[in-house]
């Protein structure tokens, strides 16, 4: 196992941990689609939350197939500011999806 692998179980495992510096800990959810769109169209948000300032920045999203891009549009606007990476980033999924995508992996199996 990588040293990058036992630090994200390590992480998992624990029940309550908090980051002690910026950027160790960034949090990450994708809502939506939304009923009604905005006023510029957008159906969808992603929230990004750093655990040690709780600094949150939210951007608006048209379809899912924009998260990759903002994401890295994020990453590039904190290192520009802060000097610092990411060192461990938690993708928040509601369990029903989780559930369904645990379900199909096991019926590929």
């Amino acid at each position: 196992m990588s040293p990058r692998q036992t630090t994200l179980i390590t992480i998992l495992n624990r029940k309550a941990w908090r980051a002690k510096d910026l950027l160790e800990l960034i949090h990450t959810n994708v809502c939506g689609p939304m009923r009604r769109p905005s006023h510029h169209n957008n159906r969808y948000f992603i929230l990004f939350i750093d655990d040690f300032s709780r600094m949150t920045l939210v951007y608006f999203l048209k379809t899912k197939l924009e998260v990759f891009r903002i994401f890295k549009k994020f990453k590039d606007l904190i290192k520009k500011q802060s000097g610092k990476r990411i060192k461990v980033l938690v993708i928040v999924v509601k369990s029903t999806h989780l559930t369904s995508l645990t379900n199909s992996a096991k019926m590929k199996a």
